[in-house]
């Protein structure tokens, strides 16, 4: 049944733990397959999860009594452990990695997965308790009208710690299914299943083929609109998921074996790009997924710094239609200070149907503190009008924001534009020649691109990532690249 050999199966799996670990509940849970007991050989595999990882791993390292006491203890041997799953749909882009339409929660017992519910998140915001006080962020209020923020609109916040906090404070507020026991949050977005799909291949349920290409579209028209066509009710119109769930872990149950190497890879290059996320208020738990880079944290930095982030805002799913260039200018001002300037281009590349509209976007730009707001461009009241937007600014994670309002009609273009004066320990950088910028990437984000043009006013002697070598030579830092990670950028000047 196996590929390896059974002692490099396992080599290479303890080098890949919590990523195994994640990976297992993902292909059971990913899809809301509820009820589902794995079989004897998946059960042989879990079991030696806790007691065989004795030997050197390839890389030399050894694994702990620690790890394997963790290890066991993520699968609920000794005590059950329960997780809440969240599906965040990236085609309707939010701060926290997508609009969270689905949740499912589920019981690891023994190594024993069981999905004790999927639903959709409208149903437990529905059935919330009508007397419970929870404000909603002003400019989510502002441009949505909503008076109270509820668990579906929970992950504002682009550190997914911080959205993952108020999401657990809402999921206990609205009395949602075991809130009391939840021992950490796992999220992923289409993209993860997507991906996943590419290796398996497609799946058919109900006379439906779903492959890599058309899953998130099929799927969100399915509860959008086809439940209509099947006589279903609307509080049932997301069970198609259970359904497709149980044909997709059929396909998977031998598969991920035979084929894991290649979905380890799959699920670290998801990890990486940010399409796979998690958070546990137990601290052993959550050090193990700031080691493995779950954590979807914005990360501090000494240098300089900037991450984009929107927020879809009653656009539909309009996000797969949207794609973005993301540019940082620099320019040295004779008053000795540097003039930031940082751009978002959208380009909407769809027109008005079921699943796409008009794009609407509350935009905020992270900054260093003390950075200097110089003025905006682009900015609008409301979509389909030529008045100014509001700007606001703030501090959030120790950094900077200012945000701020914007749309673009089907098939244009808009280009929303910060300017600023970096901040005097950025400056203070430049002017001793070693510059360090972090370019972070809004979870869930994708179909993204960066430039660089970055002028010290002096000249450049080494750099890294290095630009093309027909720019060598003067003191401007020029580069392009897709923008489907974190980026971390050092420039050297005399």
């Amino acid at each position: 049944m196996f590929p390896l050999k059974k002692d490099n199966f396992f080599k290479m799996f303890k080098k890949y733990l919590l990523l195994g670990v994640i990976l297992f509940l993902a292909l059971t849970a990913g899809l809301g397959y509820y009820c589902y007991r794995i079989g004897y050989w998946q059960q042989k595999a879990v079991s030696v999860l806790g007691g065989y990882f004795e030997d050197k791993t390839d890389d030399g390292l050894i694994a702990t009594d620690d790890s394997k006491a963790l290890i066991k203890e993520l699968l609920g041997f000794g005590a059950d452990k329960y997780y809440l799953f969240l599906f965040l749909n990236n085609t309707e882009l939010r701060p926290g990695g997508g609009f969270i339409g689905v949740y499912a929660v589920v019981k690891m017992s023994h190594g024993n997965p069981e999905i004790l519910k999927v639903e959709g998140t409208e149903i437990l915001d529905n059935y919330a308790p009508a007397d419970f006080v929870s404000p909603p962020p002003e400019a989510l209020a502002r441009y949505t009208g909503i008076k109270r923020l509820e668990f579906r609109d929970s992950n504002w916040w682009p550190d997914f710690a911080s959205s993952s906090q108020k999401t657990m404070e809402l999921y206990i507020k609205e009395k949602g299914l075991y809130s009391d026991k939840i021992d950490a949050i796992i999220a992923l977005t289409p993209t993860v299943v997507e991906e996943i799909l590419k290796i398996s291949g497609p799946i058919t349920y109900d006379g439906i083929e779903f492959n890599a290409d058309n899953f998130t579209e099929k799927l969100e028209y399915e509860v959008e609109y086809g439940y209509k066509d099947k006589n279903l009710k609307f509080v049932d119109r997301k069970k198609i998921i259970s359904g497709l769930g149980n044909e997709f872990i059929k396909k998977l149950a031998l598969d991920a074996w035979k084929n894991w190497s290649k979905y380890l890879s799959v699920l670290q290059k998801m990890i990486t790009q940010k399409q796979i996320l998690a958070y546990s208020e137990q601290q052993n738990l959550q050090d193990m997924i700031e080691q493995k880079q779950l954590d979807g944290k914005m990360k501090k930095n000494a240098g300089d710094y900037i991450m984009w982030v929107d927020a879809n805002l009653g656009a539909l799913k309009t996000d797969a239609s949207i794609s973005r260039e993301l540019s940082y200018f620099l320019e040295p001002q004779p008053n000795g200070l540097y003039q930031a300037t940082v751009s978002m281009k959208y380009n909407h590349q769809g027109w008005f149907d079921w699943r796409t509209s008009r794009y609407r976007t509350y935009a905020r730009l992270y900054v260093p503190l003390d950075s200097k707001l110089i003025g905006v461009k682009g900015s609008m009241l409301t979509d389909r009008n030529s008045l100014p937007g509001k700007v606001d600014s703030g501090i959030e994670n120790g950094r900077q924001f200012f945000g701020t309002f914007v749309a673009v009609e089907p098939a244009t273009s808009q280009t929303l534009q910060w300017q600023f004066y970096v901040s005097p320990q950025v400056a203070k950088m430049i002017k001793d020649g070693h510059y360090q910028l972090l370019v972070q990437k809004q979870l869930g984000l994708v179909n993204a691109k960066l430039t660089l043009g970055l002028n010290f006013g002096k000249n450049i002697v080494s750099a890294y990532p290095g630009e093309d070598k027909n720019n060598y030579g003067d003191s401007k830092f020029d580069y392009k690249t897709k923008m489907d990670a974190d980026l971390l950028f050092t420039v050297n000047t005399n």
